[in-house]
């Protein structure tokens, strides 16, 4: 299965249909995109690239586990990155106060990462789910302001607020140890539904 996508994979590039490529190469690389970014030519139009970026960044699994990958596309190891936000939350963002309060929820193994978000609450579910996912002990949530210039982009494709930005950007950063409260994520309800019956 693996050669029919890799056949797929290069007839697109040899088309030139970067986000058909890109689709496929997510699907099959095990770092699920940013290495095949660094595949796409200088050639492309900085506007698509910027819109492959954004459709790779958005769809990922493991962004924490690529973080070398992606620190390469973001600082530019290739092109100039700038913001890769989508122009209807540009508008969105510019309507925003500026600094803006941000947050992460993440557990002592990930406090580095590049996924924010405006929303406390959503920082803590993410917190939760790093937990879960990777045993940690201890649940963060991560406060910080930064300003709209230094945002690498705003994305509410997936209707998580979500602010893409690099650490060293955030200032006047905050960590709150939130492992004493409860919490529950999705899959732990579930699985409580499952023994109860």
């Amino acid at each position: 299965m693996t050669d029919v996508f890799q056949r797929m994979a290069e007839e697109y590039r040899a088309k030139g249909n970067w986000s058909g490529f890109m689709e496929i190469r997510r699907n099959i690389d095990k770092d699920r995109g940013p290495s095949a970014l660094e595949e796409v030519p200088l050639t492309v139009p900085d506007a698509e690239y910027r819109a492959l970026v954004r459709q790779t960044y958005t769809w990922s699994h493991g962004i924490w586990e690529n973080r070398v990958a992606w620190l390469r596309i973001f600082n530019g190891a290739q092109r100039d990155l700038g913001s890769f936000t989508a122009a209807a939350d540009e508008l969105k963002l510019a309507k925003m106060p500026d600094p803006l309060v941000i947050y992460r929820g993440c557990c002592e193994h990930n406090q580095q990462g590049f996924s924010w978000t405006l929303d406390r609450q959503r920082a803590e579910r993410f917190a939760a789910f790093s937990q879960e996912h990777s045993k940690a002990i201890q649940r963060i949530i991560i406060s910080g302001k930064i300003v709209h210039a230094r945002i690498s982009a705003y994305v509410t494709i997936r209707n998580e607020e979500e602010i893409v930005a690099l650490p060293e950007h955030v200032t006047q950063q905050q960590l709150d140890d939130i492992t004493h409260l409860p919490f529950m994520t999705e899959s732990m309800i579930k699985k409580l539904g499952k023994d109860s019956k």
